[in-house]
């Protein structure tokens, strides 16, 4: 991945440039995603701004005050302390500030979400009025569970066999790749698919995942988004199987506590389980 000078230093003050472009190159080493990579510059790009002599006119009070400043979302909070103590550990060890101002912050929790499932009709309304391009997408996020992130960059190059059917490599968050089992469905859309990238666009040679979530979301009913399709994958893959560790191991996540905040168990499976109780509760 190549990281231009102009778009990581654009709009920055000049004091900044070195140091920004510089930490561009570490996330980069480090096998960041574009997506991140661009998250964090933007992240870091405000701070910039806000203190435009330059790294070192950072200070702990002044940047904790930024931090907490009213009208922040608790994950965008939560993800720029992140990025502030990573850039300042780095900037102390490059000599662009003499004390890391973000040390003692305090990493804010996250943020537990209720999960929130593409109810099946609105995935049958999907599909039924969406085009061949669409479609694919639909089954990849909603039969094989992939962000919006994932779905862009497949290359034909991703697909391949193990001894039961067709697989695709999946380019996840931080550079981290899976081997997921596809469906057949899947499976002949994407071969039916040229050679390349499956989803030609301007994102170095694919669509954009901004692109992708917002022809998902269109497909959608209003007030859905494409990532309701995701946790309707992970919803329906742990109410027929009840295993946990598989769902987190097809998503793609670190922690199977995040993978919760995706499964909405079916009632009939709740009822299923109050059934299974061995006997009735003792009498008074």
């Amino acid at each position: 991945m190549t990281v231009k000078r102009t778009d990581v230093t654009s709009g920055a003050p000049a004091l900044w440039t070195a140091a920004l472009q510089g930490f561009a190159d570490l996330l980069v080493l480090s096998g960041r995603s574009t997506q991140t990579v661009s998250l964090r510059m933007s992240q870091m790009r405000q701070l910039a701004c806000r203190f435009p002599d330059g790294p070192a006119s950072v200070g702990s009070a002044t940047l904790a005050a930024w931090l907490a400043r009213p009208g922040l979302a608790a994950e965008t909070r939560r993800s720029g302390v992140a990025c502030v103590r990573r850039f300042f550990s780095w900037a102390v060890s490059q000599g662009f500030v003499l004390v890391n101002p973000a040390g003692d912050l305090p990493v804010p929790p996250a943020a537990r979400h209720a999960p929130r499932p593409a109810p099946d009709d609105a995935v049958a309304s999907a599909f039924a009025g969406a085009d061949d391009r669409t479609i694919l997408m639909l089954l990849l996020a909603y039969g094989q569970g992939l962000r919006r992130g994932e779905i862009a960059p497949i290359h034909s190059s991703d697909l391949g066999r193990d001894l039961t059917g067709w697989t695709l490599v999946v380019h996840g968050k931080g550079g981290r790749l899976r081997r997921l089992p596809l469906w057949p469905e899947t499976a002949e859309r994407l071969r039916g698919r040229p050679s390349g990238w499956a989803f030609p666009g301007q994102s170095n040679g694919h669509l954009s995942a901004a692109r992708v979530g917002e022809v998902l979301a269109g497909a959608l009913p209003a007030g859905l988004a494409g990532h309701s399709l995701r946790h309707a994958f992970a919803s329906r893959l742990w109410n027929a199987t009840g295993d946990l560790y598989l769902v987190q191991m097809m998503l793609g996540h670190a922690h199977p506590h995040t993978t919760e905040q995706y499964i909405l168990p079916a009632p009939a499976k709740l009822r299923d389980g109050l059934t299974r109780l061995s006997g009735p509760l003792p009498q008074p």
